[in-house]
Formats: structure tokens, sequence, C-alpha cells
């Protein structure tokens, strides 16, 4: 068996791919420095109810502004315990308004499987003999690309073990081609064994209306429907 500085330097590669190298293409977010006081790892224990709603707290920092914020933030949980430990959760839909947090959500899920790979290789990841990778992606941005820069974006999604993708819906199909929904069909078939983490403002019932092979796929997610949270930008601006 190899032991953990064996199995990292194997892994470096990987490491390397994973760095931002662009804010086009991948997320701004950096790796934190850990405390005892802030760190989130290890996880608590599933049956500690009072560990798990601290650690949802730390990771998330949203404000309970509506009782479904709550379901939110263990949705998260869920999937972003499920993804680090390599224990595949399949797709979570997280869908509600602009505003409701789901973004927010996405993005911390992303950031704690990237601050604390470390930490989960040596009990979870050894076997595969690599870190796990994450990929976060804002995807009306990706799908405006054009050639190389698109495909090398979608073979990076294609490679990552984890594949979280923002704001599935808003893109704009300027010229009325097809190509945004063509594009991301292509893409969903194709991250069926993977862990993936979709955000969106449409709800599925209007995906089955778009294309259908779309919302058979969104309709086989485990969902969270947050369109009953209201907007908390506002409560931001008027904070003192």
């Amino acid at each position: 068996m190899q032991t953990l500085k064996e199995a990292l330097a194997t892994a470096l590669p990987d490491i390397a791919q994973s760095l931002p190298t662009t804010p086009e293409k991948h997320s701004t977010e950096t790796k934190a420095t850990h405390s005892p006081k802030s760190s989130l790892w290890p996880l608590p224990a599933k049956d500690d109810k009072e560990a798990r709603k601290l650690w949802r707290e730390r990771l998330f920092q949203m404000e309970h502004h509506h009782p479904d914020v709550e379901n939110l933030m263990q949705w998260g949980e869920w999937f972003a315990r499920r993804a680090i430990t390599n224990n595949r959760p399949g797709w979570v839909l997280l869908e509600g308004k602009p505003g409701c947090g789901k973004t927010r959500v996405a993005r911390r899920v992303s950031r704690f499987i990237r601050d604390y790979a470390f930490d989960a290789y040596e009990q979870f990841w050894q076997s595969r003999g690599s870190l796990p990778r994450v990929e976060f992606r804002d995807w009306p941005a990706v799908v405006e690309q054009k050639g190389d820069d698109y495909d090398e974006s979608i073979e990076d999604l294609y490679a990552a073990d984890v594949v979280i993708l923002d704001d599935v819906g808003a893109e704009a199909d300027t010229y009325k081609s097809g190509l945004p929904i063509s594009r991301l069909r292509s893409l969903l078939s194709r991250l069926e064994r993977k862990a993936v983490m979709i955000t969106t403002n449409v709800k599925l019932s209007e995906w089955e209306k778009r294309d259908e092979r779309v919302g058979s796929r969104l309709t086989a997610a485990n969902r969270f429907s947050a369109f009953g949270i209201p907007d908390y930008r506002p409560r931001l601006k008027s904070a003192p």
C-alpha cells in the first residue's frame, strides 16, 4: 500500500490540473488557512445532529431568513459529504429564484472539496491514487465560449470527479440556433456516472418543455425546490 507521501507525489499532476488558470474558466476561490475553530474536517458523525447543524452553519454561513434555508443547506451538506468521501451521491438539482442562496451553497461545496482534498485523500481516495477533482462552472459563460476554449472547458468537466454547474438555463440563445440546449444535452449525457450538482432558476416543468432529454435527466436527479425562499440580497444592502 502506498504511503501518503508517495500517493500525494503521484497525485501532483491532478493538483496541477485542478488549479485555477484564468478567471473565465475556473473559480477564483483559494485554499483556506485552517485553524481548530474554523476547520470543517473531520466531518461530524452522521448521528450527531447538533454537530452537523453547526458544521453547516460554518460551511455555508447563511442567514436563516426563511424555513427552507435550512433544507437548502442540508442538501448542500448531503452532497458535500458524499462527494468528498468518494461515495457517489449522483445528481442534485437545486432550483430557485435568483438570490435564494443556491449559488452560494454550490460555491461553498466546491471550495470545501478543494480545501479538504488532502484531508480526505488517505481515508477515502488512496485506492485511486489521486486527489478528488472538482470543477465549478458558470454554465452561461461556458456556453458562450467558442472553438478550443469551449472544448477545453468540456474536457475539464469530463475529467472531474465532482461537477458543479451554476445557473443552468440562464444562457441566452441570441440567434435562436438551439446551440445552448444541444450543448447542455450533450454534456449531461456524459456526466451520468459523476457526482453532479446543478443550480437553475428554471422550474423542472419548464425544462421538460424546453427539451425532453434534458428534462428527463434532470427529473432523475435528487431535487430541492427553493422557489419559496425570497431574495436575500436586498436584506444585505439594507443592513447597517
